[in-house]
């Protein structure tokens, strides 16, 4: 081997380790960006969950509301009929 060969050789094998640490880096820096999203998708199941028990809290307190005010109505409906 002539010294230009070894000397790209060396290169080349440098290229390699410097290749394999840059893929280790953005290997791991993708797990953590997973990592993440994995989270957020859990918060927002959670929120998702939240939001359907408040839809149903305030659909019962319409449904209530509407109640009171037809009650409400027939009551003066009668009052006012006497």
């Amino acid at each position: 081997m002539t010294k230009a060969s070894k000397k790209d050789q060396g290169n080349t094998n440098g290229q390699k380790i410097e290749l394999a640490q840059w893929q280790g880096y953005v290997k791991g820096k993708l797990e953590d960006i997973i990592e993440d999203i994995r989270e957020l998708q859990k918060e927002m199941k959670k929120n998702n969950e939240k939001t359907e028990n408040l839809r149903i809290k305030m659909a019962g307190i319409g449904a209530t509301i509407s109640l009171a005010v037809t009650l409400a109505v027939i009551l003066i409906k009668e009052l006012v009929a006497r």
